[in-house]
């Protein structure tokens, strides 16, 4: 934890330093384009013991507004879907259900700038936001008010790293872990073991994606 800790605080001071060295910094025209749009998918799983216990690995989706994709500091905007199938555990109390996620967020980036021309075209980044998800319980045959709500909106507070890759100066392709921890997600109120009618349970996340991206 100290090792990503000391890690993490030279990538940033790093990106600030090569930021000061180029000059510049808030300056759309001296980092070229200001936007990149980008759509991808992945992986996505749920971290919360419960959650984790009473569904199955599933997919995330996702589309994105980048202004300054360039530069140092960038600034992003994204629609996120993720669909996580419950599990057999959960048959009596929701079968066939599946918990889709609907996310709006926003975050702050901060990577290395990218300038037309280099020889390695990579961006490493890290960033973090805010955001607002929905929880719907969906394609159920039945539903146990007590063991699951049918829908709960929660603050999500998102976070990770990424690697984004230059293919020309305007198309770019772009891997990223992200997690999602997520705040009074009043949804899901069965333990790990099956049992109803316990205290709410988190639904806080992980994804594992990639997306083209396109810069104009």
């Amino acid at each position: 934890m100290k090792r990503m800790r000391l890690f993490l605080a030279s990538l940033v001071l790093g990106i600030c330093g090569l930021a000061r060295a180029q000059g510049t910094l808030f300056q759309p025209e001296y980092w070229g384009p200001n936007l990149q749009l980008s759509v991808g998918g992945g992986i996505a799983d749920f971290s919360e013991n419960s959650a984790r216990h009473l569904t199955t690995m599933g997919g995330t989706w996702d589309v994105r507004l980048m202004y300054l994709p360039y530069s140092p500091v960038a600034a992003e905007v994204a629609y996120v879907g993720t669909a996580n199938p419950l599990n057999h555990v959960m048959n009596v109390y929701a079968l066939g259900g599946a918990l889709l996620g609907t996310q709006l967020e926003g975050d702050i980036r901060l990577q290395t700038p990218y300038v037309v021309g280099t020889r390695i075209p990579l961006q490493p980044y890290l960033f973090g936001g805010v955001g607002w998800c929905n929880f719907e319980l969906v394609n159920q045959d039945f539903r146990n008010p007590v063991a699951i709500g049918s829908d709960a909106n929660v603050l999500v507070l998102p976070y990770g790293a990424g690697l984004q890759a230059y293919v020309t100066p305007q198309f770019a392709v772009d891997a990223r872990w992200t997690y999602r921890a997520m705040f009074d997600e009043d949804m899901l109120h069965v333990d790990n073991h099956g049992v109803a009618g316990v205290s709410t349970q988190g639904l806080s996340q992980w994804t594992l994606s990639g997306r083209l991206g396109y810069v104009f």
